[in-house]
């Protein structure tokens, strides 16, 4: 080796490793005939500067270690690729491999595995399933870790069937699954409401002689738990074989929280502080947050003042179920002072926190303020959602000022509107027509929201038909009744009676007796 090379490659490597990377690529550029680069040269400055992110001079610095007869391992091209599909640039990662490949480079299983599972992180599922099948084809099999990115990856997106399918063929190639491609598929299957399966793995786990680690176990136990079946979460909690972790707690936690079983719940936060198990911000908010929609909330401020003791730093969530359960009280002054107090914590709140608080406003009748607080979060930079919006409109409908709701409404349809307008929005305006007596005005109402592509649900419908009935006007009842099963709803007992019985008030007791039969006749088949 040249020891002017050698002496360099010391230099470029100590520098890197301090994160001098500029000083380090200028030693590089200062190489010259006589103290050429080497292939430990390039090695080290491509491994600093991907680590760094500094992912340009990487490629560049690859290139012209290519282009100097070098040929780069795999372990460099992988760095390199790793780092780009990290910096999101999964596509100049492709072209990389390609070019290597090109310039006579064998790419092996471990580069190409950078890159599915570079694609699979950014949602791309099928290229990446379509360079696993490359891959096959340039006589590199895929390993057990290229098949368990493309399986997390589909799990993600919730298509768990179609990884389940990678997991048997993975199988039928040879490729054993391990722990990792297990836990993937069993969180796939909890998180899509299907624990039975998710449990029917945890057993073909211990069946093939893995030991499922805490991941795995907290996985079931949080699936169990939003499934509602508690008794079964604490069994399994109960049986593992390693020690839980505060996600584990959480999961379970939360699980009574959401049964409404407070006891059982701060008797786990106990036993959790006994266990050496430290709780997180997630454990208080959780129990803070069920406090609070039970009303409790002296027990949750006891609880915040735990929290604080212990040296955890709230966090906007745990502002917004405080602000929320203050709210849901009544407690508007108090909500408002909290709503400031966050914001001098440096903890700024969200659009969610004052969502809070205009529906406490609107559901304590005062509107005009919750007006006045919209207004002034958008002085803020914050922009009012479609949740926002749904709870003006309902705080207007109540407060008999149905005008104003509409007015909310045409803002919102109004090009360049601040958010879209929702189902929920149009079907609270018409149940105030309805209510205000304004058939007419609901009757075109409900044929715009048609013509915008909303679909009543079934009660909406059955308040239009029941308002019509009332202004005695059956025949257009009678339609809008024939709509609402064209659009797929079954009209209950007292939607059909209500129509029956305004065509016999009108003096029309054929048409009474015509559609007393045809719904007789509907009732039947629907049932059969």
């Amino acid at each position: 080796m040249n020891p002017g090379t050698l002496l360099h490659n010391v230099v470029i490597g100590g520098l890197c490793r301090a994160g001098r990377l500029r000083h380090a690529l200028g030693v590089y550029r200062q190489m010259n005939d006589a103290h050429p680069p080497d292939f430990l040269t390039y090695t080290k400055l491509v491994h600093g500067l991907s680590k760094a992110r500094r992912l340009r001079d990487a490629v560049q610095v690859l290139q012209e270690m290519v282009s100097a007869r070098h040929v780069p391992d795999n372990t460099t091209l992988t760095v390199v690729v790793q780092s780009l599909c990290l910096g999101d640039r999964v596509d100049d990662a492709r072209e990389l491999v390609e070019e290597m490949l090109h310039r006579g480079m064998a790419a092996n299983a471990i580069t190409y595995s950078a890159l599915v599972d570079g694609l699979c992180k950014c949602e791309r599922l099928d290229e990446a399933v379509a360079l696993v099948e490359t891959m096959a084809e340039r006589g590199c099999a895929p390993t057990v870790v290229t098949y368990n990115s493309i399986i997390t990856g589909f799990c993600r997106a919730r298509r768990v069937d179609e990884a389940h399918g990678f997991m048997e063929q993975m199988v039928a190639e040879g490729c054993h699954p391990d722990i990792i491609t297990y836990t993937a598929l069993i969180g796939g299957f909890c998180k899509s409401r299907d624990v039975g399966r998710g449990l029917e793995l945890l057993g073909e786990v211990t069946r093939r002689g893995f030991t499922p680690d805490i991941v795995t176990y907290s996985t079931v136990i949080d699936g169990l738990c939003k499934a509602g079946r508690l008794r079964d979460a604490v069994d399994i909690f109960e049986e593992m074989s390693c020690a839980p972790t505060a996600i584990t707690y959480n999961s379970l936690i939360g699980g009574y929280c959401r049964a409404g079983d407070m006891d059982e719940a701060i008797r786990l936060l106990g036993k959790m502080v006994d266990d050496k198990c430290a709780p997180d911000v997630v454990t208080y908010t959780t129990l803070m947050s069920a406090f609070c929609k039970m009303g409790r909330l002296d027990d949750a401020y006891e609880l915040f003042q735990q929290m604080v003791a212990n040296k955890l730093s709230p966090d906007v969530v745990t502002f917004t179920s405080l602000v929320d359960g203050l709210c849901g009280e009544g407690r508007m002054e108090d909500a408002l002072e909290l709503l400031e107090e966050i914001t001098r914590r440096g903890c700024p709140p969200t659009i969610y926190t004052y969502n809070c608080v205009v529906d406490g406003y609107c559901k304590a009748n005062q509107v005009r303020k919750a007006e006045e607080l919209v207004a002034d979060f958008r002085s803020r930079g914050f922009v009012p959602n479609t949740v926002t919006y749904n709870i003006l409109v309902a705080g207007c409908c109540r407060a008999g000022r149905t005008d104003q709701a509409l007015q909310y409404l045409d803002q919102l349809n109004s090009e360049g509107g601040p958010c879209p307008t929702s189902v929920a929005m149009y079907a609270i305006i018409l149940d105030a027509l309805c209510r205000d007596g304004r058939t007419d005005d609901a009757v075109q109402f409900y044929e715009e929201m048609i013509q915008r592509g909303y679909v009543p649900a079934a009660a909406t419908f059955a308040t239009v038909v029941f308002a019509l009935c009332k202004a005695h006007q059956p025949q257009q009842a009678h339609e809008l009744l024939e709509e609402m099963i064209k659009y797929g709803h079954t009209p209950g007992p007292g939607t059909c009676d209500a129509v029956v019985s305004a065509y016999c008030r009108a003096g029309m007791i054929q048409k009474a007796d015509e559609l007393a039969s045809e719904l007789r006749l509907y009732t039947d088949k629907s049932s059969s």
